[in-house]
């Protein structure tokens, strides 16, 4: 986190301490504040803060976007967003516009820095909170599925398109899944912005997606990004019998990756390849973890 974003969050917890404003509770589900989400464009300079609350309190946060904007002009867009789910995941049902468009941009560099992407990002939009070393990650990704141009490849939980876009160019077609409305949206924005043809983005439960998808044998590689939970019991189970000659899982959770690679591996078809982890989260003890599954022989 940045010095900047940093006193945000001292401002943001002073502000609302002297307000008495209620902190959401887990036991009790009950209290207003929930979730801060501050996410910078490290390559564009653009600030997107995203407070999250269990309702809108149209006062309060007005005279909040107020004293914003006169301590931290630098901020693009400011957003409450509004989640009634007992889940603790950042996810709102409603989004209240405080300032700006709701939205800001990324760039990536692919491969030897030859091909720069732009990124459209959402406040329901996942996006790799490292943007240097989703750089790295996503070249990994690359180097360790040793993409040809006949691939096509599943991208599921896909986001705002990141991973399809960054290897579009070097497999034939990629078709990314994602249950975000608003992340598919900024992916399709996101190819069009970079004038990509060969990725197509579909809303939908990946568990769903891999259970009713007719053509899976169209595919021959998947990659799965998945949340710190990791992939729900039927998908691995799916995995486990489908016919990809590669499964590429990247994992900011090693516990739960783990977890899962034992059922997918727990058949007759699939054996792990190559680990990659990566340093992905500065000063604490996460890392993002890259594995390859391949054929049994």
């Amino acid at each position: 986190m940045s010095e900047y974003s940093n006193e945000i969050l001292k401002f943001t917890g002073e502000y609302f301490r002297n307000k008495n404003t209620s902190v959401y509770s887990t036991k009790s589900h009950s209290g207003f504040l929930r979730f801060l989400v501050i996410r910078e464009g490290k390559n564009t300079g653009e600030i997107m803060v995203n407070i999250m609350t269990s309702d809108h309190d149209k006062e309060l946060m007005n005279e909040y976007r107020i004293i914003m904007e006169k301590r931290f002009p630098a901020v693009t867009t400011l957003i409450n967003s509004v989640t009634r789910k007992k889940a603790q995941i950042a996810v709102a049902d409603e989004e209240y516009l405080l300032k700006g468009e709701g939205i800001i941009y990324e760039k990536l560099k692919t491969g030897g820095g030859e091909r720069e992407l732009k990124f459209r990002i959402s406040a329901g939009s996942f996006f790799q909170t490292n943007s240097l070393q989703a750089e790295v990650l996503f070249r990994k990704v690359t180097e360790l599925s040793e993409f040809k141009k006949t691939d096509n490849v599943l991208d599921l939980y896909c986001g705002g398109g990141s991973i399809s876009l960054f290897i579009s160019e070097l497999v034939n077609r990629v078709t990314g899944a994602e249950v975000i409305q608003s992340a598919v949206d900024d992916a399709n924005v996101n190819a069009k912005l970079n004038g990509i043809e060969n990725t197509e983005f579909i809303v939908s439960d990946i568990k769903d997606f891999l259970t009713d998808l007719r053509n899976a044998g169209e595919y021959n590689k998947v990659i799965v990004d998945p949340p710190r939970s990791g992939l729900h019991p039927k998908i691995c189970e799916i995995l486990s019998e489908s016919d990809f000659e590669k499964i590429i899982y990247v994992s900011c959770n090693p516990h739960t990756q783990a977890r899962d690679l034992q059922i997918i591996c727990s058949g007759e078809k699939y054996k792990i390849d190559k680990v990659q982890p990566l340093d992905m989260f500065p000063h604490t003890y996460h890392i993002e973890n890259i594995v390859t599954l391949t054929v049994k022989r």
